[in-house]
């Protein structure tokens, strides 16, 4: 079968969600169909890059957007004509749109698939059967980023919120089917009958416990430190739960790790280590005893917990995070929601060695019963098909 993707970033390397997720969806849905993949991108992609995509897919095209035009694509369509969210505008353009068009045209596919409502603007009206991904619900997040603004930005997020919102319905009613992340997602977008709940997975083959170092940190943040929840987790980190953590364990530290860290390096303290990137991610998660992850403004299914999980590092979290993860507190996790919690949760993992033990090894054996890439592929492989 002959399955056509549109994405709005192409999906290598792996430093963001949507593109780590994307990935390994092509990798599992190659061995079933022959997939052509439209890729917008705002930056020339490298030759090593493209030569992973091109190396599970049938063809692949980059088709690219000036950062200057998609600016304009904002003012014109998000501003000017409040047509469409400004995530989706930055991503629009009707000149790639007919080329897409015209090359979907000439494979003819059974199926296609378009991952998030950035990519709503694309849609053609003649494909056989249509499936989009809205992974997570961004009308949600940018309700949150209202919430916790101030000024023109608040105005900004809270005119957001109503296109996004707007394009998750409109995106409800045109699509055959659609995806999403969580079963917290989905009661928040809606609970309509044509949305079907599709987890990410995690590669076992990278994240088996494979470090040998003793830890050096008590604890240990992994994220994109530019994405607006890991920034705040980080800020919660430093500025209220480090006060109380010392209270009860002076010499408490914690290591901040991931891209983009000029974005946090200003809550570096003794206490806070802000390193940033690792050329091995795996060696970044083994630098810390427990995972903390403080995370009250996120959305969607947290992959850092279960590469964390798969590495049979206790974690220690919120329950937003839990429930969207279907994690049992004091089984795969800790839960806490207020810093006394946190501090509490911290304590017990790190004077408590058979209760460490428990939870590494019970998270571990969760994700690879119930997480592998394979396994949590296989609804969407059906929905594709219509086998549903």
């Amino acid at each position: 079968m002959k399955l056509f993707v549109i994405t709005s970033r192409f999906p290598f390397p792996l430093e963001k969600g949507d593109k780590l997720r994307l990935y390994h969806q092509l990798r599992v849905l190659s061995k079933d169909f022959e997939i052509y993949l439209a890729a917008i991108s705002h930056d020339e992609v490298e030759e090593i890059h493209h030569r992973q995509i091109a190396s599970i897919v049938k063809e692949v095209r980059v088709f690219r957007i000036g950062k200057f035009q998609a600016l304009y694509s904002v003012f014109k369509h998000a501003f000017l004509y409040n047509s469409m969210p400004a995530q989706s505008a930055y991503f629009y353009s009707a000149s790639i749109k007919k080329r897409i068009q015209s090359w979907m045209g000439e494979v003819n596919p059974d199926c296609s698939y378009y991952q998030l409502i950035r990519t709503l603007p694309y849609y053609n009206s003649q494909s056989r059967r249509a499936v989009m991904d809205l992974m997570d619900a961004f009308s949600t997040g940018a309700a949150i980023r209202a919430e916790n603004s101030k000024g023109m930005r608040k105005l900004f997020w809270k005119s957001e919120t109503v296109k996004v919102r707007r394009f998750e319905e409109e995106a409800i009613q045109t699509f055959d089917h659609l995806t999403i992340i969580s079963k917290l997602d989905k009661s928040r977008v809606g609970e309509s009958n044509k949305i079907s709940v599709v987890n990410n997975g995690i590669d076992l083959k990278f994240f088996k416990s494979r470090h040998t170092e003793t830890p050096v940190f008590d604890a240990v943040f992994v994220g994109n430190l530019g994405y607006y929840p890991n920034i705040k987790a980080v800020q919660y980190i430093a500025d209220i739960l480090i006060t109380e953590i010392k209270k009860s364990i002076p010499g408490f530290k914690i290591n901040i790790v991931g891209p983009n860290k000029e974005r946090v390096v200003k809550y570096a303290s003794d206490a806070v280590r802000i390193t940033g990137w690792y050329e091995d991610v795996v060696d970044g998660y083994a630098s810390g005893k427990i995972f903390l992850a403080p995370l009250f403004e996120g959305i969607g299914q947290q992959n850092k917990i279960l590469e964390a999980m798969a590495l049979g590092i206790p974690c220690i979290t919120t329950p937003d995070v839990a429930d969207a993860l279907q994690l049992e507190s004091n089984t795969h996790v800790l839960v806490a929601d207020h810093p006394q919690a946190f501090c509490e949760a911290i304590n017990t993992l790190l004077n408590d060695e058979d209760l460490y033990n428990r939870i590494g090894t019970n998270a571990q054996r969760l994700v690879e019963q119930d997480y592998r890439w394979d396994a949590v592929t296989a609804p969407l492989i059906r929905l594709l098909k219509n086998e549903h």
